[in-house]
């Protein structure tokens, strides 16, 4: 059953859609440069749902669309909401933001959060292998350096704040291993050395799946299918049409801005939602925005 929060409102959520149809029918998002589009502020309600919808849940996946400026703000909100909640013990609680990097981003991950901030700082990290690729996807946007960035002002105002990264290794590279679970293998063992922590996972919606089965192939277990044993709650975040930056091919003529538009019977509630395909396929929850901004490559944006 679709469950509309009412906070939201229906006259509100129809005004809403109407307005961003229009502005789409006019040709406004073909018009607007990619880096001029406002990203969509996720309501102070909604978010509120959601903090209340999770909070006892120790481990909270967030699916995206890489290259959204949307969707790391909403993490960025989620981890400034939870690190300011105190724990069962009274104390501040610890949050451990775990992001689809590459394990040898971490430690240059960590560096930046413990630093202050500062030009010479921003450079180390956009110089660093991972952030100077010749094809930067969605993983390495303005919006996701302004999420990690995030965590470094809170960590530095007392927030018990911590980064990981949990892609794969070139040990499992080599191996050729599967990447769903050597992914998953690598957050168990984040997740086990921080065992008092709260972790807020960002990835690609596929791999906060729950549920097997791919289209190409239908035995396929996702990251989050590998890791139900640790009653995880997954969140697929998507919306009606927008834009989002990424790469088809590993030069960089082959990244940029895409658009998208929801077919007529893809349609969903504004805001938090559940429905059966969503279900059937392995989240706990869905989150709908009017649309997607793009959020180009940090360096390009410089």
């Amino acid at each position: 059953m679709r469950q509309r929060f009412s906070d939201l409102g229906v006259a509100r959520s129809i005004g809403i859609l109407a307005t961003t149809i229009g502005w789409l029918l006019s040709g406004g998002l073909a018009a607007c440069p990619a880096w001029a589009l406002p990203a969509t502020a996720i309501p102070d309600d909604t978010l509120s749902q959601l903090i209340k919808l999770t909070e006892n849940s120790k481990l909270l996946a967030i699916g995206e669309m890489h290259g959204t400026a949307e969707v790391p703000q909403l993490v960025a909100a989620i981890a400034r909401r939870w690190s300011s909640e105190p724990g069962p013990d009274g104390k501040a609680r610890a949050v451990l933001v775990a992001l689809e990097y590459p394990q040898t981003q971490a430690a240059i991950l960590a560096a930046y959060v413990d630093s202050d901030g500062g030009e010479a700082a921003k450079a180390t990290l956009l110089a660093s292998q991972f952030w100077s690729r010749a094809a930067q996807d969605g993983r390495s946007s303005r919006a996701m350096f302004e999420l990690i960035d995030s965590v470094r002002a809170l960590r530095h105002d007392g927030r018990k704040l911590q980064i990981a990264a949990f892609d794969m290794n070139a040990d499992q590279i080599n191996a050729k291993l599967d990447r769903d679970l050597a992914m998953a293998n690598n957050l168990r063992a984040i997740i086990g050395a921080n065992p008092t922590a709260r972790v807020l996972v960002l990835a690609g919606n596929y791999h906060v799946r729950q549920r097997d089965g791919a289209g190409w192939d239908p035995a396929h277990r996702f990251m989050f299918g590998h890791l139900k044993d640790l009653a995880p709650f997954s969140l697929k975040v998507d919306a009606y049409a927008g834009q989002y930056w990424s790469c088809r091919g590993a030069e960089a003529s082959s990244c940029m801005v895409s658009s998208f538009a929801r077919a007529s019977d893809e349609q969903r509630p504004l805001g938090l939602y559940m429905d059966a395909p969503s279900a059937a396929i392995g989240y706990n929850q869905a989150l709908m925005l009017n649309y997607f901004s793009a959020s180009l490559a940090a360096n390009k944006a410089r």
